[in-house]
């Protein structure tokens, strides 16, 4: 027999005896006896009920015994036989479990969580060796593992797809039986069988298949051999991704032996991957330094500068560190969601200077700085030069010409002696008049010229 197998009624013992013929009968009583190496084996004897024996062998029964029937009547007259039995050993399958039987006490339903930090520097790992228990096989050196991460769009299918990673020692045949268990459909789909029509749908299932691949899972793990001998679960995750409720089959295998139809068994356990959110801090990039002319104004959109990869919202805050009072920010303070929030940076009419700038982004629990310079050029005034010329006509009379020798001029006006004069414009930026100047004094000019930034 074999062990881990129920035997019931696997022998029944003959009894005779010319007593029980009479009128009174006779009653006889069974017993039975189990002897490994001449001992009498007591760990698990073999029960008997009535003339009937039966036996489920452990694994740790397996072995030969002698087994020895005792029938007794009610006058102590007693006869026996013997037998020999052996309990061959079968491969068992090895147990792999998550969650402790207390657990499942607490909550049937129960499946363990394993949890990492989001950008986590060193890789998260799960020793999985403790969870496996084989009484056939070394759980560190005889066994192999696979995992399957889940697809969460599929969860609860009958056919999921599933992200085959295959362990140390794992036979090409085994992951190719399980890339075609998570494929995501049914993998004996019954095709057409007119050939056009079936070479249409392997190509069309293919395809499906290829597209399902497509994607690439956020959560990669790996299957590795640490100095012991036991198996580590390596998991990590893309930059900046956090998750819950990514679902992980994890497999285990134990060897192949030609010939033994009870070899290459398994067990499945499923546990849930979490990837714990951590705050990214927002980035604000390095600003160029700015140049505008005085009187002008500078309109940035800061979003253009700033990225936080968590969080939608962000809060600026913008200050002059150098010549605040010269300088006018609107708005100062605002919350911001991407693009098109504009800042106005305008510096006071006819000042001109440098000014250092911060620009701080902030999310709930975090922020970066960036400063840049702005420069505020100072923009030149209008020059005048005047010459007097004595007018060949009429003595008295001199000609009065002006010219503005830098080229700003935007309005013009002489006075002589407070006194308007007309002035005709000869030129760009050169204007002339005549004043009689029939009596010997000394006379006053005055010229104002006005330019977009001074007079």
């Amino acid at each position: 027999m074999y062990e881990d197998s129920v035997y019931t009624g696997f022998q029944n013992i003959i009894t005779t005896d010319i007593d029980s013929f009479t009128f009174q009968g006779e009653i006889i009583n069974w017993s039975v006896k189990t002897f490994q190496d001449n001992n009498l084996y007591t760990q698990h004897p073999i029960e008997i009920n009535g003339n009937v024996l039966s036996w489920m062998p452990l694994q740790s029964d397996v072995g030969n015994y002698n087994i020895r029937v005792i029938a007794e009547d009610l006058n102590q007259l007693m006869d026996s036989t013997e037998f020999t039995l052996e309990v061959i050993a079968v491969n068992d399958a090895p147990e792999l479990v998550f969650v402790d039987s207390m657990g499942f006490l607490i909550n049937p339903d129960s499946v363990l969580v394993f949890s990492f930090d989001e950008d986590v520097q060193e890789k998260t790992t799960l020793n999985l060796t403790q969870y496996v228990t084989d009484v056939d096989n070394n759980d560190s050196t005889e066994i192999t593992w696979q995992a399957v991460i889940l697809d969460t769009n599929q969860l609860g299918k009958p056919y999921p797809m599933g992200q085959v990673i295959a362990g140390p020692g794992t036979s090409m045949k085994q992951k190719v039986s399980l890339m075609k268990e998570f494929m995501g459909f049914n993998p004996e789909f019954e095709f057409i069988h007119q050939s056009r029509n079936r070479m249409k749908s392997e190509s069309q299932a293919r395809t499906i298949a290829s597209n399902r691949s497509l994607g690439a899972h956020p959560i990669s793990i790996s299957l590795d051999t640490i100095a012991t001998g036991e198996i580590m679960a390596v998991f990590d995750s893309d930059s900046n991704y956090y998750g819950d409720e990514h679902r992980v089959i994890f497999i285990v295998q134990d060897p192949f032996v030609p010939g033994d139809p009870f070899s290459r068994l398994e067990a499945r356990d499923t546990i849930i991957v979490s990837v714990k959110e951590e705050n990214d801090f927002p980035v604000v990039q390095e600003i160029d330094d700015w140049t505008i002319a005085e009187n002008d104004s500078l309109v940035l959109d800061f979003g253009n500068y700033t990225s936080d990869v968590d969080d939608s919202v962000l809060t600026f805050v913008i200050k002059a560190l150098t010549n605040a009072n010269f300088m006018t920010i609107s708005p100062d303070s605002f919350l911001s969601s991407g693009l098109g929030d504009s800042v106005i940076l305008k510096p006071q009419s006819l000042w001109s200077d440098k000014a250092e700038i911060q620009v701080v982004a902030m999310d709930e629990a975090a922020s970066d700085t960036s400063k840049f310079l702005l420069d505020i050029i100072r923009v030149q005034r209008p020059a005048p030069a005047v010459s007097i010329v004595q007018n060949n006509v009429f003595s008295h009379y001199l000609d009065i010409i002006i010219v503005d020798t830098v080229q700003k001029t935007t309005n013009i006006s002489f006075d002589v002696q407070s006194e308007p004069m007309v002035l005709d414009t000869i030129a760009p930026y050169t204007w002339t008049s005549n004043f009689n100047f029939g009596v010997e004094k000394s006379y006053s000019f005055e010229i104002r010229a006005e330019a977009v930034v001074g007079d």
